[in-house]
């Protein structure tokens, strides 16, 4: 965390002490306890009254929009992308509704309680995760990413923390609000310009960002990032390394990266393809769904539990819910 309001983390994720008040509704649900905030608003767990589950709210104030570059068309675009998704590894819109007293915005997706893979890569050893546990999220991240460009859709900023778990460990991506749908005349085209956080960006974006008529290979941005979060998972460092901003864009826009020496000389292999200096002859996701590493046999460790974070609703019988005490707050 790099600020004292963690803007450099998904809202989803960023968590803030409760503030000690009575419950509050919000239409049909019960806010809950503040699980984090950025520079759009902030997010609460709630309890949705009409279908009896736990949900997310993010909560966004309309007068903050016009001073984030971007900010009203990002929040348009991610409710209409997410209006047109479903799967099984990517968050949910549940609802969307605007208090125009308020000056609100209310974005409710599913509840996911098991913690970011950030959070995960953050307790594990080492910082890495047990092969076959990283392989598993990967291919889960792969299947999201597949589904997401069959829709002729990237997301431009996947990070470990965009990657939610369920409490049993499904991963489920997050924070669209950069995410574009793009054009069908120019189905393999990315934004002209650098969106998501720079450290996961492709050499290609920092380098010439105006290439071409239609810029870069939006599925390929995607992949480049995936490659990126496959080499945290597995090695348990980033894989660029710099001692300023500029060291740093200067290492990743030439693609210089080190792998130990210790490192599976198959899994080596897919991760100098994945993070292929030239989009052109970067991996597809078909090709690396077919490299050895991914279905090779792999020794079976004890994975890292998942981050799971206990509620402020508990459940009667009936599936009512009770508030435990002093854990709700305002919005």
């Amino acid at each position: 965390m790099t600020t004292s309001r963690d803007e450099s983390l998904p809202i989803f994720q960023r968590k803030r002490g409760s503030i000690l008040c009575a419950p509050k509704h919000v239409n049909h649900y019960i806010l809950g306890e503040l699980l984090g905030e950025g520079s759009y608003g902030k997010v609460n767990e709630a309890w949705d009254e009409e279908a009896n589950r736990l949900c997310a709210i993010k909560i966004i104030k309309k007068r903050h929009l016009p001073a984030i570059p971007g900010g009203e068309q990002n929040v348009q675009r991610e409710v209409e992308i997410l209006g047109l998704l479903k799967h099984k590894n990517i968050i949910s819109l549940i609802d969307f509704f605007t208090d125009e007293e308020r000056q609100k915005l209310y974005l409710v997706f599913e509840h996911v309680g098991g913690g970011s893979l950030q959070q995960l890569l953050e307790r594990a050893p080492n910082k890495r995760l047990p092969l076959h546990q990283a392989r598993r999220i990967f291919e889960q991240l792969l299947d999201a990413l597949e589904y997401l460009h069959s829709q002729n859709i990237i997301h431009r900023d996947l990070k470990p923390d965009n990657m939610l778990f369920t409490e049993s460990g499904d991963l489920k991506l997050s924070d669209f609000s950069v995410a574009v749908q793009l054009d069908k005349a120019c189905t393999n085209a990315a934004h002209k310009k650098c969106s998501g956080s720079p450290a996961f960006q492709p050499p290609e974006l920092l380098t010439d960002p105006l290439k071409g008529p239609c810029g870069f290979s939006g599925t390929k941005i995607d992949i480049w990032a995936a490659g990126v979060t496959l080499y945290m998972m597995c090695i348990g460092t980033f894989p660029f390394g710099g001692t300023s901003v500029c060291a740093l864009f200067e290492n990743i826009s030439k693609a210089c990266y080190k792998i130990p020496s210790w490192v599976d000389p198959c899994l080596a292999d897919l991760l100098k393809g994945v993070l292929n200096k030239d989009p052109s002859q970067r991996f597809t996701i078909e090709q690396i769904r077919q490299h050895p590493w991914m279905t090779k046999k792999l020794k079976r460790e004890k994975s890292v539990p998942m981050c799971l974070a206990p509620s402020a609703f508990s459940c009667h019988p009936d599936k009512q819910p009770k508030m435990m005490a002093c854990q709700c707050v305002v919005s």
